[in-house]
């Protein structure tokens, strides 16, 4: 029985009309504020989830931000761990669409991916708000202090050796995140798309050795997909 219920020893004449009335108005002023008390918790349960989604996106694209040395390209194997291994708010196959529009886009990837997955993550502008402005911060505090340290450092050999092995580092950073788009999704199960395959290596070439312009690469893969798929 519930704590709040009155029982016949609480009222003895409960059987009476009066006493029937009386018992269950005291019933459900009893009752009616533990219903509104628990609306109030649950509410508040909900603002407090919605809130650290938030929270967490901004903790998480500072931290891209802060740690994706190489621009947008090299960004790509970091955004892709904590935005769809760890937290899970989108899939591989939504990864993979974020990157195609992202490149096709105006801007630099790296942005324009964080734009996107902000608003995949929370179903809301402010979402994309709040995970562009942390992916673009760091970088701003940064190179503020860069331009004043960079000027007076000119030709250190310090300097000069810390920069020879954060370029190798680079490129590897941007040949992870190309390994990680090479998914089924992209190349069919069992990676036996052999159109795809075609694709991705007639553009690797033309963009390689003939120095086709990636715009037209794009547009032209763009219309060979509408064709043949």
């Amino acid at each position: 029985m519930a704590p709040w219920r009155i029982t016949n020893m609480d009222y003895p004449h409960r059987n009476s009309r009066w006493n029937r009335i009386k018992i269950q108005s005291l019933e459900q002023k009893t009752i009616k504020p533990r219903i509104i008390f628990i609306f109030h918790i649950s509410h508040f349960n909900f603002h407090i989830s919605t809130r650290m989604i938030y929270l967490q996106l901004f903790i998480t694209f500072f931290k891209i931000g802060l740690f994706g040395f190489g621009g947008g390209a090299a960004m790509l194997s970091l955004i892709q761990f904590e935005v769809v291994e760890h937290y899970g708010w989108i899939t591989v196959s939504e990864f993979t669409n974020m990157v195609a529009v992202s490149q096709v886009t105006p801007g630099p990837i790296g942005i324009n991916c964080a734009t996107y997955a902000g608003y995949l993550a929370t179903g809301s502008i402010l979402g994309s708000a709040v995970a562009t402005i942390s992916l673009v911060l760091p970088s701003f505090i940064i190179m503020m202090l860069l331009i004043v340290f960079m000027t007076k450092m000119k030709n250190n050999k310090i300097v000069d050796s810390v920069m020879s092995l954060l370029r190798p580092t680079v490129v590897g950073l941007i040949a992870a995140a190309a390994l990680l788009l090479i998914t089924e999704e992209t190349f069919g199960v069992g990676y036996r798309d052999w159109t795809a395959w075609l694709i991705f290596i007639g553009a690797f070439i033309a963009t390689k050795w003939l120095k086709l312009s990636p715009i037209l690469m794009i547009l032209s893969a763009a219309i060979i997909g509408l064709i043949i798929y």
